[in-house]
């Protein structure tokens, strides 16, 4: 019953187009919108997240790795960067990859 539920939505792989993605590690505090106020940088540069994942919280600082869509532009992504870099509660900002 799923395959009829979401039929509709399953497209070929030749079909699906192939985007860029970016892997980025943050370790932020445990604070109240922190990740919020990562959200929106990510957002005003018109990437989509791909994933979040975060480990739970040691001494007040978590690590969380977000994969980006990028879509076909990557040229602004050192400037995201910088602008995140410049967030209160982030203590590290690195670029892990680009696929």
């Amino acid at each position: 019953s799923t395959y009829y539920k979401y039929r509709n939505f399953v497209k070929e792989m030749s079909s699906v187009a192939y985007n860029r993605h970016a892997m980025i590690s943050m370790m932020m505090t445990h604070e109240v919108g922190v990740l919020y106020a990562v959200l929106r940088v990510i957002s005003n540069y018109s990437y989509s997240v791909w994933t979040i994942n975060q480990n739970p919280p040691v001494d007040g600082k978590a690590n969380v790795v977000i994969t980006l869509d990028l879509g076909d532009e990557s040229d602004d992504l050192d400037e995201m960067l910088s602008e995140l870099e410049k967030l209160r509660g982030l203590s590290r900002v690195q670029l892990l990859g680009i696929d």
